[in-house]
């Protein structure tokens, strides 16, 4: 009886969605382009893409980070880039300070907000704080 209390306290548990101030974890970015994993990185958060829909070019060589305006920084390739730059916690569940994006090739004011357990809400900014573009991010399970 106690093994079946115990298992069922278990499932019951895994179903409840993450708390709102948990980012971490695997989520699924770019409408399905990429899988990034967000972890905590001293007092704040970051994020590295750890798989692409599509890896390759179309050679078949992996993609590098090759609109980086950096030219020593265009050769580094999008599998393991770093996404969020000195990203801090500012309240419950929201964190600020840079993005990158890779397709634009740029670092951006960014932001990010815990929706829910399941939705990450990533905004990068011109240096004015508009315009931003915003990007919901789904937690992989």
């Amino acid at each position: 009886m106690r093994i079946l209390f115990s298992a069922a306290i278990y499932i019951v548990a895994s179903l409840l969605p993450a708390s709102a101030a948990d980012p971490f974890g695997i989520w699924l970015a770019r409408n399905g382009k990429a899988n990034v994993k967000v972890a905590k990185c001293g007092s704040g958060i970051c994020a590295n893409i750890i798989s692409l829909k599509k890896p390759n070019d179309k050679n078949g060589k992996p993609l590098h980070d090759g609109n980086n305006p950096n030219p020593r920084l265009k050769s580094r390739p999008i599998l393991g880039l770093p996404l969020f730059v000195s990203m801090r916690k500012t309240g419950n569940g929201t964190w600020q300070g840079k993005v990158y994006d890779p397709e634009k090739g740029g670092t951006f004011k960014g932001y990010v907000t815990q929706i829910s357990g399941n939705i990450l809400k990533v905004q990068g900014c011109l240096s004015m704080g508009f315009p931003c573009e915003t990007y919901m991010w789904k937690r992989i399970k």
